[in-house]
């Protein structure tokens, strides 16, 4: 058997490895005309950079919202967790356990003469919202600090709902200006290859399929945020259900009437003891006639006058 013999190496002459060596780069080149495969940075959750300040606005707003939204679903817990422990339930109590612990607070102060007014407002300037009212009837510590307890859930549900409402303006108007930017690419983005021009694209394509998703999570989270607080709401305005106690007469005395002389006493008949069962009691006796008054005597006659005596002359 003839021993193996080793392959001779392929000799390549200068002008063709340099050729070859051409051949390899622009095939490198050619690859990036492709856009870049599988998931896109955006349906990825990632950041994406056009390299134009206008796309980058874009990319940038909708990648923080992303984020803001990734952590919201949890947003409605804490602020329902946070009410539990302050009214020393579990943190793990469910809403409706909450309300009711609340409500049989509140009934408790309303018993005492206590109650709240409660009104969960709008946002102010700053984009805050507001509670108003306060402690209604009888005033007292315990009730200023439940009220102060009380108020600052609810605000942090109202705040939680405001953020997802703002959420979603913009979310909405970020899907207005995708059709603009999509038709605006061949011409702002001219002097990039088409792969590149078709990552930003599909970017965009991916977008437009994001944001619903996203404004679905908004609303989902502002739904059970709004009826956190309107629970809350519901079972402290109790300034109409405050019990006042019960209003005391005060008789003034009065001095006792002096007996008149006219009363006529009118002794019991008989002999002053109990009938006997089945006996009929004796009537009492009628009360004597009174006297009838005499008449008041005549005044006797004036007496006649006296005849004068006679004078020396008269026979």
């Amino acid at each position: 058997m003839p021993p193996a013999t080793k392959p001779k190496a392929l000799r390549v002459p200068r002008r063709t490895a340099a050729w070859l060596i051409a051949a390899v780069v622009a095939l490198c080149s050619s690859a990036c005309v492709l856009p870049t495969p599988g998931p896109t940075p955006v349906a990825r959750g990632m950041e994406f950079r056009a390299g134009n300040q206008r796309y980058d606005a874009f990319f940038t707003e909708l990648h923080d919202l992303q984020v803001e939204l990734a952590e919201a679903p949890g947003k409605p817990k804490d602020v329902r967790s946070g009410l539990a422990e302050y009214l020393e339930l579990d943190d793990r109590a469910s809403m409706a356990l909450v309300a009711r612990k609340l409500e049989s607070e509140v009934e408790r102060f309303n018993q005492a003469g206590t109650g709240f007014e409660f009104e969960i407002g709008g946002v102010n300037a700053e984009g805050e919202p507001s509670v108003d009212g306060g402690v209604r009837g009888k005033p007292t510590e315990e009730a200023e600090a439940f009220y102060k307890g009380v108020r600052s859930s609810a605000l942090a549900a109202a705040r939680l709902e405001g953020q997802m409402l703002r959420v979603r303006t913009r979310l909405d108007e970020l899907e207005t200006q995708i059709p603009e930017l999509k038709q605006d690419i061949e011409r702002t983005f001219s002097g990039e290859t088409p792969g590149r021009r078709a990552d930003i694209a599909n970017n965009l394509d991916d977008a437009k399929k994001l944001i619903p998703l996203m404004r679905d999570r908004a609303d989902k989270v502002s739904t059970e945020v709004h009826s956190i607080a309107r629970r809350i709401e519901k079972a402290m305005d109790s300034e109409d259900r405050i019990q006042a106690p019960e209003a005391v007469e005060v008789v003034e005395p009065t001095a006792p009437t002096p007996p008149s002389d006219d009363v006529e006493v009118v002794e019991p008949a008989g002999d002053g003891k109990p009938p006997k069962d089945g006996e009929k009691p004796k009537p009492a006796p009628k009360p004597a006639p009174k006297p009838t008054p005499k008449p008041a005597p005549k005044p006797a006659p004036k007496p006649a006058p006296a005849k004068p005596p006679p004078g020396d002359f008269e026979p």
